[in-house]
């Protein structure tokens, strides 16, 4: 099965992800407060609690499942957190076909 992770399932993620879900994808997105994990799970996705500052447990098993990672979080003093804090995972993905960032100049042009 076709796995989405998005890392930062913000404003353009989430326009992406039900046109997946109705294509029969698994879709998890990341939040950095249990609310915004609430409001993905509201949407009937699956989340991951992460936020940016550390390692995340529940973000290291939904890594092993993906097989697609969407990357649009925002960054973080030490550049994009999701490779900060889990680039051994990603690098040991064994099911992961597509990565993909999706951002603006707009926002974090500066970074």
């Amino acid at each position: 099965m076709n796995t989405l992770l998005a890392a930062g399932l913000g404003f353009s993620a989430k326009e992406i992800a039900p046109r997946l879900k109705a294509q029969g994808w698994r879709i998890i997105g990341t939040s950095r407060n249990v609310e915004g994990v609430a409001a993905i799970e509201a949407l009937d996705y699956e989340a991951a609690l992460f936020t940016g500052d550390a390692p995340s447990a529940d973000l290291k098993d939904a890594i092993s499942a993906t097989t697609h990672l969407l990357l649009s979080a925002p960054p973080i003093a030490e550049g994009d957190p999701l490779l900060v804090h889990h680039a051994e995972d990603l690098a040991n993905a064994p099911n992961l076909e597509w990565v993909g960032y999706l951002s603006t100049i707009g926002v974090y042009g500066d970074t």
